[in-house]
């Protein structure tokens, strides 16, 4: 991928990054089209990153079919990738279909959490056939809260704590892609020491705006959490309704004035109304063009360095 392609996110696309974002957080309900389209610009901006600072090490937890490893691997030949996939039907699933081994990507029917033991974990149901529904996405250590229970089956399945992964493997710049279906009050604190300790570059997050599991943790607690170790979101998309996916970027990873102006966007896009949004696109589409410029001018500078 050139540079010039690394700044997609920038460009007049990030426009409808922003605004649907915005249309989530004011009315939460957006076209299920558009939701697509920021979510597949969210996804591109984080790989676009990726390739910017080239991290050591890419741990993909709740994989499902582990696209974004995938894509990792697409990008990065050589450096560790491993994905994490808690339920057992799935796992075998994607495994037969994508043959991860082959792809040079370790693919491990395994969960992360608190805890470095067997855990128990819930697997959706077909409802007609009371069979585990393959390959369901919404599986959890985490119990779903009244309203919102489906039939489940327990299966026991072994955990890990990050900081042992992140030990194993001794990265500086580790990557992470997290989706866990409400268990980030166990995932996120198990890699405390490596974020301590600033292991961890950047991280892609699920998160629930609305309770679903039982003692989950929405995006409030999940800032409060990661903040404290010097790492603060940069985007937002509006994947569902009360879901969302946010990329937090470690402190400094970014020059100052990049994460002023994007909090700057936050902002003026929080201040904007509906009848509002579309007559002032041309304006801030000038000013991230301006944004792009600034970015390409740090990519030369760091270049030159080098």
């Amino acid at each position: 991928m050139q540079r010039e392609e690394c700044t997609s996110a920038y460009n007049a696309d990030f426009m409808l990054f922003f605004l649907s974002a915005l249309n989530a957080m004011q009315i939460h309900a957006v076209d299920k089209g558009i939701r697509k389209e920021c979510m597949r610009i969210g996804e591109q901006l984080y790989l676009d990153i990726q390739e910017s600072i080239k991290p050591d090490l890419s741990l993909e937890v709740g994989a499902r079919q582990a696209s974004y490893s995938r894509s990792m691997r697409l990008l990065f030949p050589d450096i560790p990738i491993i994905a994490y996939e808690g339920s057992p039907i799935t796992h075998k699933y994607f495994d037969e279909k994508f043959n991860f081994k082959k792809r040079n990507i370790e693919y491990c029917n395994n969960i992360i959490s608190s805890v470095s033991a067997e855990r128990e974990f819930n697997v959706i149901l077909d409802g007609d056939n009371n069979i585990p529904a393959e390959p369901d996405g919404r599986n959890s250590i985490k119990q779903r809260k009244e309203g919102y229970s489906l039939n489940q089956k327990i299966y026991k399945i072994m955990s890990r704590r990050g900081d042992e992964v992140i030990e194993q493997h001794q990265p500086k710049k580790a990557a992470l892609w997290i989706d866990v279906e409400g268990a980030l009050d166990e995932v996120l604190p198990s890699f405390a020491k490596s974020l301590q300790e600033k292991k961890i570059s950047t991280l892609y997050i699920e998160v629930e705006l609305k309770k679903v599991w039982k003692g989950q943790w929405l995006f409030q607690d999940v800032y409060a959490f990661l903040s404290q170790y010097g790492y603060f979101p940069i985007m937002r998309d509006n994947a569902y309704y009360n879901q969302a996916n946010f990329i937090f970027v470690k402190s400094g990873l970014l020059k100052d004035k990049l994460l002023r102006i994007i909090s700057h966007y936050y902002l003026k896009l929080r201040e904007l109304n509906n009848r509002e949004l579309y007559s002032q696109v041309a304006q801030l589409t000038k000013e991230v063009g301006e944004l792009k410029e600034y970015v390409l001018s740090i990519n030369n500078n760091s270049h030159q360095k080098v």
